[in-house]
């Protein structure tokens, strides 16, 4: 699975983004894979942050 890959979390619930941030990073980097994080307050504001 390698490539690089964009991790979008929305961060309306800290605790819940985190855990999942956690899983993708862990998985990608266990792949060999490359990724950028970006961070948004919440759901709404997705589509602007990978426009």
């Amino acid at each position: 699975m390698a490539g690089h890959f964009l991790i979008v979390e929305a961060r309306f619930y800290g605790e819940i983004a985190d855990a999942q941030a956690a899983g993708a990073v862990a998985a990608l980097e266990a792949a060999g894979a490359s990724y950028e994080r970006v961070s948004v307050p919440g759901a709404l504001e997705i589509p602007a942050a990978i426009a």
